[in-house]
């Protein structure tokens, strides 16, 4: 369960996986033999719960942890997202900052430690700090080229980060990286994948922040009909 909501929180589906991890938790609780509920599906569940918007549950997930577990910079990063969700972006700053020292020396292959960067960018971006979050996920960028242009995480960066630039006006700059990831997704995983959808999403924003209109809707169409199509 707790991968599947992993995936499902990657795809942006972020109720999907509440729901789930909610539903592995009743179970467990329903049998007497399951003994503690593992660390890692906590951590799991509290992310769902974050992305679902109920931050007050998932500080009773993170509360669960076992010692050991509530010390780890995954820990840290998730109570940094409760405090962005609760609206004290400072404070989350603050706290996310330190889990990325604290992840500094792990390698772009790690999901935990680039998943924490991509948090402090966006956290930083929800705050109003556009160019201070455009800074983070350059460094994030230069932290992941040792694993290759085309690598899936490296795509998913380039797509923040061209998100980022429409954003602040600079929507031209963010075109190239936006079409080489829609180009990639669509080759991975599929033209008709939730991934190309939220490529076409991107690349149809820029256009239509530059006044494009003829160019961006044939992907906001494209994206419409993978999402109908999905359901």
């Amino acid at each position: 369960a707790g991968t599947i909501a992993e995936v499902e929180l990657s795809l942006g589906l972020a109720n999907e996986a509440y729901e789930l991890t909610s539903s592995t938790f009743g179970t467990l609780s329903a049998s007497s033999k399951s003994g503690p509920v593992p660390d890692q599906l906590l951590v799991t569940a509290a992310r769902a719960a974050i992305a679902a918007s109920k931050p007050e549950e998932a500080t009773g997930l993170l509360d669960q942890l076992s010692d050991a577990a509530a010390s780890q910079p995954q820990a840290t990063a998730l109570r940094g997202l409760i405090e962005s969700e609760r609206g004290n972006y400072d404070q989350a700053i603050i706290i996310l900052r330190d889990a990325v020292r604290q992840q500094a020396a792990l390698p772009p292959t790690d999901a935990s430690a680039r998943r924490t960067r991509l948090d402090l960018a966006n956290v930083l971006r929800l705050s109003g700090r556009l160019e201070e979050a455009l800074g983070v996920i350059d460094d994030t960028l230069d932290w992941q080229s040792a694993l290759g242009a085309s690598h899936p995480e490296v795509a998913r960066t380039k797509l923040r980060r061209s998100s980022l630039l429409r954003r602040l006006g600079r929507s031209e700059e963010g075109l190239p990286d936006a079409r080489e990831v829609l180009a990639l997704y669509s080759r991975v995983y599929g033209a008709n994948s939730a991934a190309a959808a939220v490529a076409h999403n991107t690349l149809g924003g820029l256009f239509n922040s530059l006044g494009r209109a003829e160019l961006a809707l044939p992907h906001m169409q494209a994206e419409h009909d993978i999402l109908r199509d999905s359901r």
